[in-house]
């Protein structure tokens, strides 16, 4: 069974027992503004016990249902009924006519003729949706505040808050600095809102604060400028899209609390999120710094630290098989003459397979070559993929296994050994060719 529970005004005492909010092993996702029960971290099964979600909303109408919803979804956590914000203190809630877009900020009526139009409702518009409620003072607390007084942890922070994403997150500077890996946050190229800050401002803030962009939402949030009639209408424009932000691994091993669990979590956070290669960064980062000697690494105590470490060890173990790179493809004067008087557009990106394998196998065992070819292409899971599936991450490993096959087509077809459609080589004829003459 979960456990959820609610907490009001976010004191110390009320925030999940010590025993939870204290433990650091576990994975601590913090959602702001999360009215509908939803959490922007992923929740996935296999990884439920070793994570605990939190779920703050100022609007206490609203938290008996956040708690059936997280109850349904089987999420462990809690809810929080608190308004978190720039600076700790007492300030108007705006509750608007759609409680989704209630806000500590007000409305901009400059967008109020904006809209978009949804299947559940017909025509939103910007006006109608964000027009004032009910005005409600609250308490407000920041990250930070909550932070020193709780000793509550927080590794991942996803914001919906309408209006204050920065100011929320101006208010976590510490928090930004020592715990927090990664960020999600819809981020507006209009100031909806009065005083909101927009998309450069924050992603300025996020890197200052030593976070890299990973991912721009592939479906932006679209609003029509002007409400035409039926007939009449076409496409909305880009008006807000949704970032996610991942700390860089170099900058754990400087300033955060507990290193090696910071980067267990943020390689977690990026493997959820498709980044297996962000995932394998991490290690890399921890073998550097010297973290691997952690009594947690003899001992681990939760799955995704099982899981990273099964990664990172057999990484380092493994023989490595790497792609064809641009320095294979062209000589630095065969990249310059690309681009001389003579040379066809067409062929900027023709090389010559003779070429490329001669600089290729320069560093590189033929035989090992083939054997390791043969490996990726094989109907057997192996290395990354097969320990990704022994933990039930199953989507990853189709992702690492998809991955494995095409770029190992790739070089086959850069180094001039197979056809540029084929996708079995003919291994016997490769072995004889390539061994007798690798360049």
């Amino acid at each position: 069974m979960p456990y959820i529970t609610h907490a009001q005004n976010a004191h110390k005492d009320q925030i999940m027992t010590d025993g939870l909010r204290l433990d650091r092993s576990r994975i601590h996702a913090h959602h702001v503004g999360g009215r509908d029960g939803s959490f922007q971290y992923p929740v996935v099964k296999i990884f439920n016990d070793d994570t605990v979600y939190y779920n703050y909303e100022a609007d206490e109408d609203c938290i008996e249902q956040m708690q059936s919803i997280m109850a349904t979804k089987n999420i462990h956590g809690q809810v929080i009924g608190a308004a978190i914000g720039p600076e700790d203190g007492t300030f108007d809630f705006n509750i608007n006519y759609d409680p989704f877009t209630s806000s500590l900020r007000k409305n901009n009526s400059r967008y109020a003729h904006y809209y978009r139009n949804i299947d559940s409702v017909g025509d939103y518009l910007i006006g109608e949706a964000m027009a004032l409620a009910e005005c409600r003072p609250l308490k407000v607390r920041t990250i930070d505040s909550l932070v020193a007084e709780t000793g509550m942890l927080i590794d991942y922070v996803s914001l919906d808050v309408h209006g204050v994403e920065y100011g929320l997150l101006t208010g976590a500077i510490k928090a930004l600095r020592e715990q927090i890996i990664g960020i999600s946050v819809e981020v507006v190229l209009i100031e909806a809102f009065l005083g909101q800050e927009t998309l450069g401002q924050v992603i300025d803030l996020a890197t200052r604060s030593g976070f890299r962009i990973v991912r721009f939402d592939e479906e932006p949030h679209r609003w029509s400028t002007y409400r035409p009639a039926l007939g009449w209408r076409g496409g909305p424009i880009d008006c807000a899209i949704d970032i996610l932000f991942l700390k860089d691994p170099l900058r754990i091993p400087e300033t955060y609390t507990n290193p090696l669990y910071s980067l267990m979590k943020l390689a977690t956070a990026a493997l959820l999120n498709g980044y297996m290669d962000y995932a394998m960064e991490c290690g890399a980062v921890a073998r550097s710094a010297g973290l691997l000697a952690d009594p947690v690494v003899h001992e681990p105590s939760r799955r995704y630290q099982r899981l990273l470490l099964d990664l990172w060890r057999e990484y380092e173990a493994s023989e490595k098989l790497f792609p064809v790179k641009l320095s294979h493809t062209f000589s630095r004067e065969e990249s310059r003459a690309r681009f001389s008087d003579n040379a066809a557009p067409e062929s900027m990106w023709a090389s010559d397979p003779a070429k490329v394998r001669g600089r290729y196998f320069h560093n590189q065992d033929p035989a090992t070559f083939l054997r390791l070819c043969r490996e990726m292409l094989g109907a057997e899971p192996m290395g990354a993929e097969k320990i990704l599936r022994r933990h039930g991450m199953l989507r990853t490993a189709d992702t690492v296994r998809a991955e494995a096959k095409k770029q190992t087509l790739q070089t086959l077809r850069l180094l001039g050994l197979i056809d540029a459609e084929a996708t079995e080589p003919d291994w016997k004829r490769l072995e004889a060719e390539l061994l007798a003459n690798p360049g």
